[in-house]
């Protein structure tokens, strides 16, 4: 027999988990590509013109072109029905989690009419709360940016697929391995920015 949910005084139900109503200003988040780590990448320039994201996914839209596609593990809490300027959002808990809570995205370039190799920047965009170490990976082809990372706070983290051919097919994930809660807005793909030599 199942229980019944817990009522209030007046007989109604409680919500479970109210809308989420935090102001998230995604601009403002800490990029770990310095424009001069995007010189060193992609060229000597010093002037650099970044390029729109090709597709980005969410918790509103987790299944991209192609086989392209979102999976979270290990998710405490994904939440659709925010209110603007809130993002929905997927929060994490290590503390409350069997495996390591995971945001990974499987890319398929190909599904986006690409035939030919180019390279893509790969860009996790979550918020933690204190601080926690992850890991970031990516397969079954090595991309630059991988490894240990210990973050705070609102960040923005990327990995660099360099020369992927259209018909590779690749994964890209961020594992918590220690620390407490954080959160998943979205996960974007684009192209380098345009690097120009003066």
């Amino acid at each position: 027999m199942s229980k019944k949910p817990a009522a209030s005084s007046s007989g109604a139900s409680k919500e479970f988990e109210p809308a989420g109503t935090k102001s998230i200003t995604f601009d403002k988040f800490k990029a770990d590509l310095t424009t001069n780590d995007i010189k060193h990448l992609f060229g000597t320039g010093t002037v650099v013109f970044p390029f729109g994201a090709i597709d980005t996914l969410s918790p509103v839209r987790t299944v991209g072109k192609g086989r392209t596609n979102i999976t979270l593990i290990e998710s405490t809490i994904v939440q659709v029905d925010t209110t603007p300027p809130t993002p929905p959002f997927a929060s994490f808990d290590k503390s409350l989690s069997q495996r390591n809570p995971t945001a990974q995205i499987h890319f398929d370039p190909a599904g986006y009419g690409n035939t030919s190799p180019w390279t893509y920047i790969v860009e996790f965009l979550i918020s933690v709360v204190g601080t926690s170490t992850f890991r970031v990976s990516t397969g079954p082809v090595i991309a630059s940016g991988t490894g240990t990372r210990t973050l705070s706070g609102d960040n923005r983290v990327s990995v660099v697929f360099s020369a992927l051919p259209s018909n590779q097919q690749v994964f890209a994930f961020i594992e918590q391995t220690s620390g407490g809660s954080w959160t998943w807005f979205q996960t974007s793909i684009s192209f380098p920015p345009l690097v120009i030599e003066l």
